[in-house]
């Protein structure tokens, strides 16, 4: 049975290495039934397509051009989804996103997905392909959008991955070099496809969304183009506006509402200058260095040529409206006295909390499934600037900070424990401005990883961060529970005992599913519960775990190190929920073969992880001595065959350092003198071996025994740093003021 089409287009200068590679990583998809369709797209990309999904046989189509590749986890994760969920297609999170995978959501909720443009490595539900009788435009280089944008609003539902699903070349970078013909036909087309579609309301957050980004970028570029291109462009732009409601561009932010303004008024002088203004303020700048001006109840941004008589922008066009939202970093999270402390800060965009009647806030908790709501009690206080690091010593104070917390007694219906997910919802009034956004964004760190608290016999809160979903308190009243675990056997023979207990309900016939991330493939494990009432023992055994992994890690995209596998309880064929791990001494890995590891260990809110692959280094020791910071741990790696490389987690940028090793431990001062420190910001831990002749990067972990402790801050040549962990595993060096308590 064919499960997945593949559609590979080639050109006739793609068919050798690229097209190789390509097709490589569709063999090594774990995911069996997979064909391949390779079509000439010498005549059109868009032909070619369409030829190669009318020859498809499978379930699910996916499309590739013959310079992508997909890691080997890609289709697997996909059909499991679309199977699971019912939804039409999946598609990865939009560009920025930091939303957790979801399944069956919609455009209609989820707006970002707009940003969504690209076909390639998505995967369609071939039914619905061909029954939205959806295709490629012919004869149009970049005309992905025309499809996948009116696709999202045909579709009944949608998966959302968090993970890459597509390896090569960034596709909608290509279509940013689009000619503005070219570009303004393709979104005119989608935006009367959508509104055909949808309607009216639709076809506005599409505009919106094509006037701020794909639109913009191009406008962007007319900053460094000749005068005849810049009159030319405008042409072509105002017969794309012409079809607008004038309404959309209140939706935009304020800085691509003037710009647009000055196009449609032919003020080409006026427009440089806003462009210029653009560019060297940059993101940041236009929010952080810009004042918010008061016209009665309005207000206004202070951008170029406001209330300028000469230049005659209406005022309107500098009203802020959207961009007035709440931004906010959480920076601790503890349990106090059985309550979920919360202390970090808040503002609204341009409206600074400058006193202490400024800026009000109110929070309440509610329940996702129900919508019950619980009390939440916030109190203000005062904080360094909201763009300034929480420890520096400045003058520059308001009061944006706050801390809240919550007593998980008032997340009971009735009095009665029921399991589910809470949210928690903060509003925040400034100068008669409200607004409401969900508690999200904690800082790297202890922030990051909060830990489960057993709120009586029973029932525990488990905390999580979600992305920009944000925090999520989940109920846990567990009729399973992992408490126990061994190993037998030695070798490839080595088995993982899992022991536990399970209530009286949980049927005979339940299983443990063992699903890897991401979603490609699962195994469902015996609960063996004849020997005590009340009592299971599970038996992993560990080539079950490490069955092909040195293939997949051979593979473009394949893990780096080792795989996760999330615990379910499965009951008749459903999944029931998550199993947690309950005791402080659970868990553990044992060596399976040289170099190749299993083990069981907690993520941040308890839940089971079991992990396989490389033996990771552990960082079991660190302190600060005379002015180093030095880490060290067990791991067998030959003296003088490895190096410790510091990656940054904004930029990628890497610096390294020496390693002492002696073949049972190893040891590394982190650079934190003048002439050796990396540059300011975040960076992840990792060694690089030599294996073989060939260098072999493994991240570093954190011996859980060492998380209390963290973070190890200190001060050379009086510059800050610290080593800390995000997550409940992977360090974290920080240097520089973001490093301050």
């Amino acid at each position: 049975m064919v499960v997945v089409s593949a559609v590979v287009s080639a050109g006739e200068g793609e068919r050798d290495r690229r097209l190789k590679e390509c097709l490589a990583s569709i063999e090594a998809q774990t995911l069996g039934g997979v064909e391949v369709v390779v079509v000439d797209s010498s005549a059109g990309l868009g032909a070619a397509r369409n030829d190669g999904a009318r020859r498809a046989a499978g379930e699910f189509l996916v499309f590739l051009d013959a310079g992508e590749r997909v890691p080997p986890y890609a289709f697997g994760a996909m059909a499991q989804g679309l199977r699971a969920s019912g939804s039409d297609f999946a598609t990865a999170a939009p560009p920025g996103s930091t939303a957790g995978p979801v399944r069956g959501t919609h455009v209609t909720e989820r707006p970002a997905l707009l940003a969504d443009r690209s076909a390639a490595g998505r995967m369609w539900r071939r039914s619905f392909w061909e029954t939205a009788g959806l295709s490629f435009p012919e004869g149009v280089e970049h005309g992905d959008m025309r499809v996948v944008v009116p696709a999202h609003f045909l579709a009944s539902a949608v998966d959302v991955l968090d993970e890459p699903l597509l390896l090569g070349p960034d596709p909608a970078a290509a279509g940013s070099a689009t000619a503005p013909e070219e570009l303004f036909a393709l979104v005119r087309a989608t935006a009367a496809a959508v509104a055909e579609i949808a309607g009216a309301e639709a076809r506005a957050a599409w505009d919106a969304e094509a006037l701020s980004t794909d639109l913009a970028g191009a406008l962007r570029r007319t900053e460094d183009a000749d005068e005849a291109f810049r009159l030319a462009f405008t042409e072509i732009a105002n017969s794309y506006i012409d079809t607008v409601d004038p309404r959309v561009f209140q939706r935009l932010p304020v800085i691509d509402r003037l710009k647009w303004y000055l196009v449609r008024r032919h003020m080409h002088d006026e427009l440089l200058r806003v462009l210029a203004f653009e560019r060297e303020s940059g993101p940041e700048g236009l929010h952080a260095d810009a004042l918010a001006v008061r016209h009665g109840t309005r207000w206004y941004v202070d951008y170029p040529f406001l209330d300028d008589p000469l230049a005659e922008v209406p005022q309107a066009i500098y009203r802020l409206t959207g961009e007035i939202d709440v931004q906010q970093r959480a920076e601790t999270v503890r349990w106090e006295d059985g309550r979920l402390v919360v202390t970090g800060r808040l503002h609204m965009g341009f409206l600074p909390p400058d006193s202490r009647f400024r800026q009000y806030l109110r929070a309440r908790a509610v329940n996702l499934g129900t919508g019950a709501k619980a009390r939440v009690r916030i109190r203000p206080r005062r904080a360094n600037a909201f763009e300034l690091p929480r420890g520096a010593v400045t003058t520059r104070r308001d009061w944006g900070g706050y801390e809240l917390s919550i007593d998980p007694r008032d997340l009971r219906a009735n009095d009665v424990w029921r399991p589910g997910e809470w949210t928690v919802e903060l509003w925040a009034v400034n100068r008669g401005t409200t607004r409401r956004a969900t508690l999200a964004w904690p800082d790297p760190g202890a922030a990051s990883r909060p830990e489960p608290h057993e709120a009586e016999p029973g029932v525990w809160i488990r905390p999580e961060w979600r992305g920009e979903d944000g925090l999520r308190l989940v109920v846990d009243t567990p009729r399973v529970r992992i408490t126990g675990s061994g190993f037998t056997g030695e070798g490839a023979g080595t088995v993982l005992e899992l022991t536990g207990t399970a209530a009286p309900d949980v049927p005979a016939g339940a299983v443990l599913r063992l699903t890897r991330r991401p979603g490609d493939v699962f195994h469902d494990v015996e609960m063996e519960r004849d020997l005590a009432p009340g009592l299971f023992t599970a038996r992993v055994p560990a080539e079950l775990l490490l069955d092909g992994f040195d293939d997949r890690r051979a593979a473009p995209g394949g893990p780096t190190a080792s795989e996760l596998w999330d615990v379910h309880l499965v009951d008749g064929g459903r999944v029931e929920y998550r199993v947690a791990l309950e005791g402080e001494d659970v868990g553990g890995r044992a060596r399976v073969a040289a170099d190749r590891t299993v083990g069981l260990e907690p993520d941040g809110p308890g839940w089971a992880l079991l992990r396989a692959g490389v033996e990771r280094p552990l960082i079991s020791g660190a302190e600060w001595k005379e002015g180093e910071l030095r880490v060290s741990g067990p791991f067998a790696a030959p003296e003088g065959a490895a190096e410790l490389v510091l990656t940054d987690t904004a930029t990628g940028e890497r610096c390294t350092a020496p390693v002492a090793a002696d073949g049972d431990g190893f040891s590394a001062v982190l650079p934190t003198a003048p002439d050796t420190a990396p540059a300011d910001g975040r960076y992840a831990l990792s060694l690089v071996l030599a294996v073989d002749g060939a260098a072999e990067e493994r991240p570093l972990d954190i011996d859980p025994a060492l998380l209390e402790s963290l973070p190890f801050a200190g001060t050379t040549a009086g510059r800050p740093f610290a080593l800390d962990a995000d997550g409940p595993a992977g360090p974290l060096f920080t240097a520089g003021p973001e490093a301050l308590p």
